[in-house]
């Protein structure tokens, strides 16, 4: 009688676990929150293979593998997860951002659009194709987008600032939110971009302006409005006794601390700065492209000679009207600044001398000047000197 056969235990085709939907999503949420990223994607891959009709596996194995930096890889399980859930505008907008990555903007955009459409209270989707609207500089199309985010968010300056300058709205300033939003935004690369792609060079140009009316001047007590990273500091180059930074935004107060040239730095309103200097505290006050930012600057000029000492010097920069794209009308005349397209303000040169006369000053120069380049086209403006 022949033996029986001790079952062969490994030629078997192993059964693969049992599915638990809820419990396995909540494992690759978990790993993939705590970094763990081979380990979530081993856990979707494993729950794709075993629900492959469950999007959610395909929407996590996406967002891993692009995590991960492997966005080839992600494309397919990103796709696969939109066709199964083409309701859910998350999957929607990973994708979007993916094709975006790939630099395919016409699919970026659709699928922002489309989670957008599903879920119009998604804001991720949204500001992603508010950005990508910008970015193709595509102003008939950004603005109805904007005007969606400002009912979400009725409360934020920074979208008001912009839904008023596509619109034409004319203000006086923009909103202290919007300036330090976009510093704070610029910061790190300010200095290369702003010199070196957009050949700017205010701030050498106004110390220059200065030397050739004050060429014996180099003890100055010197505030510089706006001063950003500090770029004013290096154009005075030790010339000034002592040298006072203002600014809205703190990581460019960073930058400028981090030159080490300033005796004082101040996170605060220009404005707000004046009303509290002494008076006769200052021999020269300088504003570099802060007054792009404020149309209105009656208060200021009035703060400013108050701060000055007999004889002391006000240079500023403006950008000019009467060489912007769109020529001024008789009511931007009359207003003497304009909200521009750009976000930033034009001054009328008459309305600029009017006002130094009516706050005391002389006009020592207003000096045409091309202050930067925008979208590879000059922005006119003006270097201006004035002295109490």
């Amino acid at each position: 009688m022949s033996q029986p056969q001790t079952p062969n235990i490994f030629s078997r085709p192993l059964t693969p676990p049992p599915v638990n939907l809820e419990l396995e999503q909540k494992l690759i949420l978990t790993l993939f929150q705590q970094g763990k990223l081979p380990e979530a994607e081993r856990a979707s891959r494993s729950l794709s293979e075993r629900a492959p009709k469950h999007g959610f596996a395909w929407k996590a194995l996406g967002l891993i593998l692009s995590r991960q930096g492997r966005k080839e890889e992600a494309l397919q399980p990103m796709q696969q997860a939109c066709k199964l859930m083409p309701r859910d505008a998350e999957a929607f907008n990973n994708l979007g951002s993916l094709f975006e990555e790939f630099q395919r903007l016409d699919l970026a955009q659709s699928c922002y659009e489309h989670a957008v459409q599903v879920d119009p209270a998604f804001q991720a989707a949204l500001d992603n194709m508010i950005r990508l609207v910008e970015r193709q500089d595509r102003p008939q199309e950004l603005l109805p987008l904007l005007k969606h985010k400002l009912k979400a968010v009725p409360g934020d300056d920074y979208i008001r600032h912009q839904v008023d300058m596509l619109e034409r709205n004319q203000t006086d300033a923009a909103p202290s939110a919007y300036v330090v939003r976009l510093f704070d935004h610029y910061a790190d690369q300010f200095d290369h971009h702003l010199q070196h792609e957009l050949g700017y060079r205010a701030p050498f140009d106004i110390v220059r302006l200065l030397e050739q009316h004050a060429p014996e001047q180099h003890a100055w007590r010197v505030v510089d409005l706006g001063c950003g990273t500090g770029l004013v500091a290096e154009a005075l180059a030790g010339r000034a006794q002592s040298l006072v930074g203002v600014d809205l935004s703190e990581k460019m107060l960073g930058q400028a601390r981090a030159r080490g040239d300033y005796t004082q730095l101040a996170c605060a309103d220009v404005l707000a700065h004046l009303q509290q200097a002494d008076g006769a505290s200052a021999d020269t006050v300088i504003a570099t492209d802060v007054f792009i930012y404020v149309g209105k600057i009656d208060e200021v000029v009035t703060q400013v000679h108050r701060v000055l000492s007999p004889g002391g010097l006000f240079a500023f920069t403006v950008e000019d009207m009467a060489a912007a794209s769109e020529a001024p009308t008789e009511a931007d005349l009359a207003r003497g600044h304009r909200l521009e397209r750009s976000g930033r303000y034009s001054h009328a040169d008459a309305h600029l001398r009017k006002l130094a006369e009516r706050h005391g000053f002389s006009v020592l120069a207003h000096e045409a000047t091309v202050i930067r380049r925008d979208k590879n086209q000059p922005v006119h403006g003006q270097l201006v000197l004035w002295q109490r």
